[in-house]
């Protein structure tokens, strides 16, 4: 039997996801999850994160849909199903 490997290890764990930055999330079928999102923290995070990242964060952590406003949990902090993107933001 065959089992197929979808990790998608071009993509960072999200675990090294950090407050402030934006991402893309994926299913487990590798399909992208529509929309932008900001990481949020529930507060500062006062553990210094290192090369452990998240799994030290002593406030919650998640996502905030930048079109909707929705807030979602974080996927699992192993996983390989965020891909940080950059927003380019002006003023008018």
């Amino acid at each position: 039997m065959k089992i197929e490997d979808l990790r998608n290890h071009e993509r960072e764990k999200t675990c090294h996801l950090r407050p402030g930055e934006c991402v893309h999330v994926f299913g487990s079928d590798g399909n992208q999850i529509p929309g932008t999102f900001l990481v949020c923290s529930a507060g500062t995070i006062q553990a210094k994160l290192g090369s452990s990242g998240l799994y030290r964060a002593d406030v919650p952590v998640f996502l905030v849909s930048l079109e909707t406003g929705e807030a979602r949990a974080l996927p699992h902090l192993s996983s390989r199903l965020t891909e940080k993107v950059k927003i380019q933001a002006s003023i008018l």
